[in-house]
């Protein structure tokens, strides 16, 4: 074998390593970008898409409309629709992800008390519940239901309005609103 044929024959399977070598890091460099992301980053890219959305009551065909660290608003139908992050079971078609930009991200709790004193409806998958926002704690929410009857006299193991108590991780949806 002559110099030149030994020294092309070391070159070419260096370049081969080389490039063997190259494309097993772009497949880990993928791995971990894929590792870096989270659901809410391709969620926050994809604001204005319609996805397929599963949550525990259903698949739904659904708008994006806003998001925050633990929650998306989506329309399905006429109504739009808070649903936490923990609901979530599924989505298709979402885009690239965007991270975060907001200097303060808004969580649920911060959206939630900023609809304080207005009516809303629950779901949790066991009752739903409706009635005004009164108070929003650190882990629940709470909701005051008007009685279909009035009461005239006092008695307290009856009264005009209860009060429930909903743990935020036992939500599946919220909408504003009656109808």
């Amino acid at each position: 074998m002559t110099f030149r044929a030994l020294i092309e024959s070391l070159a070419s399977e260096i370049a081969f390593e080389a490039k063997d070598e190259l494309l097993g890091e772009v497949g880990e460099l993928v791995q971990a970008e894929h590792a870096s992301v989270r659901l809410m980053d391709r969620i926050r890219g994809s604001l204005g898409r319609y996805i397929d959305i599963g949550i525990a009551t259903g698949k739904y065909r659904a708008r994006l409309i806003d998001s925050g660290v633990n929650w998306v608003l989506v329309e399905i139908g006429q109504h739009d629709y808070i649903v936490p992050l923990h609901a979530i079971r599924s989505v298709v078609g979402l885009g690239v992800a965007v991270g975060e930009t907001e200097r303060f991200p808004r969580t649920l709790n911060m959206v939630l008390r900023a609809v304080l004193g207005e009516y809303i409806a629950i779901t949790t998958g066991e009752f739903d519940i409706s009635g005004e926002l009164v108070a929003v704690g650190h882990d629940y929410c709470l909701v005051s239901q008007l009685a279909a009857r009035q009461t005239y006299s006092w008695d307290e193991n009856k009264s005009s309005a209860s009060e429930t108590y909903v743990p935020l991780a036992a939500i599946i949806t919220i909408r504003s609103g009656t109808n």
